[in-house]
Formats: C-alpha cells, structure tokens, sequence
C-alpha cells in the first residue's frame, strides 16, 4: 500500500495548482493577447497567483470558476487583490450566493463597467 505523509501531499498540491496556474494563463492568453504580451509571462502568473488568492478568500475553489474569475480580472486589468475595485469585492462577498452565481452577477457587473468605461473614452 502507498502512503503519502503530509509534505508529499503538500507538495502533490503545488505541482497540480502550478500546472493549472499555467493552464489558466494559456487560455486568458488566447482571449487577452495584448494584455498578456504587456504584462510578460512573469507578470502574468504573478496576476494569476492573485486572482487564485482572492478566489480562495471568497470560498471561490472550482476550477471552471477561478478561471471565469480570472478572464475577469483581465477584463478589468487588474489583480484585484487591492480594493479599489469594491464593487468587485462586494459582488464576492456576497456569500448568500453559491459562487458561480455570484460569478454570473460580476460578469453583468463587469461588462457594465466596460461599457461605461468605453463611453466616457
């Protein structure tokens, strides 16, 4: 039988979060070309890593939405670490929601704000 000890496991964990981590940065590549190209690879995992954090801190954990929340983050151009985007961190923590509705809410939010952001340009 095969034992894993804690340390392994931890260390399991990082390797899989750093393959999906790279996963994510190829596909916001695809969609945010000029954004990714500006930001350099570096800085692109760095925002990435962020995005992650956040996610996590709003009980945000499924793959398919810290990816939706990170095409987000690169809509905005931000990491949204910091919380000068409140409304952001408002719609997140809104835990009454399930996550991926609260991430339904933000993507209107978020197109709203784009759109706005286009008009006044």
């Amino acid at each position: 039988m095969l034992l894993i000890n804690n340390l392994q496991m931890q260390q399991l964990a990082q390797a899989t979060d750093e393959v999906f981590l790279k996963a994510v940065a190829a596909c916001v590549s695809r969609h945010w070309p000029q954004r990714c190209e500006r930001l350099g690879p570096q800085a692109l995992l760095t925002r990435l890593r962020s995005v992650g954090q956040v996610a996590l801190g709003y009980g945000i954990k499924e793959r398919p939405d810290v990816l939706r929340l990170a095409n987000m983050a690169m809509a905005l151009d931000h990491d949204l670490s910091r919380a000068d985007l409140d409304w952001v961190h408002l719609r997140l923590g809104d835990t009454r929601l399930r996550p991926a509705d609260r991430l339904d809410l933000l993507d209107g939010d978020v197109r709203e704000w784009l759109l706005e952001r286009r008009a006044r340009a």
